[in-house]
C-alpha cells in the first residue's frame, strides 16, 4: 500500500509522456505535409544559379525553396571548390566564431549530463531527496534528446538552422536555471526534460558543423567542434565530483548556464 502513491505517479508519467509525444508527432506531421513543391513553386530562385553565390549565400538562400530544391541547393552549395569560397572565408569572424560557439554547446551539453550523473546519489539525492522518481533524473534527459533530435533535423531543412541553434541555447539556460535552483529532485527531472529537449541540437553538431565547409573538409569541420567535447565525456564525471569537493552540485549547473551563454 504505501508503494501505491509513487506507482500512480509513475503512471501519471507515462501517460503524459504519451501524450506529449503524441502532441510532438502530430505538429512534426503538420509542418513536413502542409506544403507541397507545387505550392512553393513561385518561391524559388530563377534569376542567378547557385555557383554564382557564394557558400555561406547559397546555404542561406535554402529557406525559400521545396525540399527537393534545398537539397539540391545544398548539394551544390558543399561540393563548392574551395577556390570559389571569398578570401579569408575559414579565417573571418562569422566561421570562427560559429565554431568556436558550436564546439562550446556541445561541451557544455555533455558535460552537465556526465557530471550530474556522477554525484546524483552522492551530493543531490542527499541534498534534495529522498524521492522514489531519482532513477528518471538521467532518463528523461536521454529520451528527450532522441526525440529533440529528431525533429530538429528534419524542421531546420525546411526553416534553417540557426535560429533552432539560438533558441536550444535559450531553452537550455532556462533549464539550466531551473536545475541551479531546484529544490526537490522531481524539479530537477523537469529541468532535464528541458536540457534534454535543448541538447537535440547539439547532438546534431556534423549538420551545424557540416554546412560551413564543403564537402571535400567536412572531415575537419566536424573535427574541430567533437574534438574538444572529449573534455566533457572524458573528464565530466571527475570534474563533477571535484566541483562537489570544493564547492556543491548545483556549480555543474552554473558552469552550464555560462557556458551556453557563451
Amino acid at each position: 500500500m504505501d508503494n501505491q502513491p509513487v506507482c500512480n505517479l509513475r503512471i501519471s508519467l507515462l501517460h503524459l509522456c504519451c501524450r506529449c509525444a503524441s502532441a510532438i508527432l502530430r505538429f512534426f506531421w503538420f509542418i513536413t505535409s502542409s506544403h507541397t513543391p507545387d505550392d512553393m513553386a513561385d518561391t524559388a530562385p530563377s534569376s542567378s544559379s547557385p555557383e554564382s553565390k557564394p557558400l555561406h549565400q547559397t546555404v542561406s538562400s535554402l529557406d525559400s525553396v521545396d525540399s527537393d530544391e534545398a537539397y539540391r541547393l545544398r548539394s551544390e552549395a558543399l561540393a563548392t571548390d574551395t577556390s570559389k569560397l571569398e578570401d579569408g572565408y575559414f579565417l573571418s569572424p562569422r566561421i570562427v566564431g560559429s565554431f568556436v560557439g558550436t564546439g562550446i554547446v556541445v561541451v557544455a551539453t555533455y558535460f552537465q549530463f556526465q557530471a550530474l550523473a556522477a554525484v546524483l546519489m552522492s551530493a543531490v539525492y542527499p541534498d534534495i531527496g529522498p524521492s522514489a522518481n531519482v532513477a528518471l533524473v538521467s532518463t528523461v534527459w536521454s529520451a528527450a534528446q532522441p526525440i529533440a533530435l529528431l525533429l530538429f533535423g528534419r524542421l531546420s531543412d525546411r526553416f534553417g538552422r540557426r535560429n533552432f541553434a539560438l533558441g536550444s541555447c535559450a531553452l537550455a539556460i532556462i533549464g539550466g536555471i531551473v536545475a541551479a535552483t531546484a529544490q526537490s529532485i522531481e524539479t530537477l527531472i523537469g529541468a532535464e526534460v528541458i536540457m534534454g529537449i535543448a541538447s537535440g541540437v547539439p547532438a546534431a553538431y556534423p549538420l551545424l558543423a557540416g554546412e560551413l565547409v564543403s564537402n571535400k573538409h567536412k572531415y575537419l569541420g566536424t573535427a574541430l567542434v567533437v574534438v574538444p567535447n572529449v573534455i566533457a565525456t572524458g573528464f565530466g564525471a571527475y570534474i563533477g565530483l571535484a566541483l562537489v569537493q570544493v564547492a556543491n552540485w548545483r556549480w555543474i549547473f552554473y558552469i552550464y548556464i555560462i557556458m551556453m551563454s557563451k
